[in-house]
């Protein structure tokens, strides 16, 4: 599967990264050094890191969603956690073993697509990685996507805090250490995309003169994460579909 990243948040273009540039950007000790700054209080040196853009990849390397052709993968982001990120996916492991007690763990992750989870540079979130897999052909935008993940990963009642503006194609998701990676299936680079998203967006003059028809937009998407933060309430229910 194929992503992007960006120099910094500034940065325009948006290049496509195999895995050697990726590996290199973990192990960089600049981006060690700004993650611990922004942890240290310099609020700026977070919007100095590079960036990946795992939701596509762009045509002529113009990052915008008018430019953007879908990856086949999709994150969820966990902000503002109360516990430990590394306590909170040792929670969700638990849960994944309930609902999946007969599979080993690698297998359970490959089930959910899941290829990569690692805590944010606050050191207060956690990010999941996953590929859009087969046996959700109903799914049309990311927010459904992060739904039915969330709804895999959390207990029934409970409430994680969610970023739902984590929906469009040409969202970033700032590079850390390798040492705040959780887990990493390198499959990320030799498997082929299962399941990719059309844009309606692609082409566009501009996001905001479609954003009314573009249905993961943040004004214009159902709300399908807070959907799942309900339906984990009682409210109803979003069922595993097969895999």
């Amino acid at each position: 599967m194929n992503f992007s990243y960006v120099a910094s948040v500034t940065s325009k273009q948006a290049k496509v990264i195999d895995r050697k540039q990726f590996y290199d950007l973990l192990h960089s000790p600049t981006v060690r050094e700004k993650v611990q700054a922004y942890r240290d209080g310099d609020t700026k040196a977070k919007g100095k890191l590079p960036a990946f853009l795992f939701h596509a990849t762009f045509e002529g390397e113009q990052r915008g969603d008018q430019y953007a052709h879908p990856s086949g993968l999709y994150m969820l982001d966990f902000d503002h956690l109360d516990d430990a990120p590394a306590k909170v996916w040792e929670e969700m492991q638990e849960v994944m073993h309930e609902n999946m007690p007969d599979l080993p763990s690698h297998e359970r992750l490959a089930q959910l697509g899941i290829v990569m989870v690692h805590i944010n540079p606050s050191g207060k979130g956690l990010r999941v990685v996953a590929k859009m897999k087969r046996g959700h052909a109903g799914f049309i935008n990311i927010s459904q996507w992060q739904a039915w993940l969330y709804s895999q990963l959390t207990h029934v009642g409970e409430a994680l805090p969610v970023d739902k503006c984590v929906k469009d194609f040409s969202r970033l998701s700032f590079v850390v250490p390798h040492e705040e990676f959780l887990y990493l299936d390198d499959s990320l680079f030799t498997d082929e995309a299962e399941v990719v998203l059309e844009n309606p967006l692609y082409g566009k003059a501009s996001n905001s003169e479609v954003t009314k028809g573009a249905p993961f937009s943040v004004a214009a998407a159902t709300p399908v994460v807070g959907a799942a933060i309900a339906a984990n309430e009682g409210q109803r229910e979003i069922r595993l579909a097969e895999v």
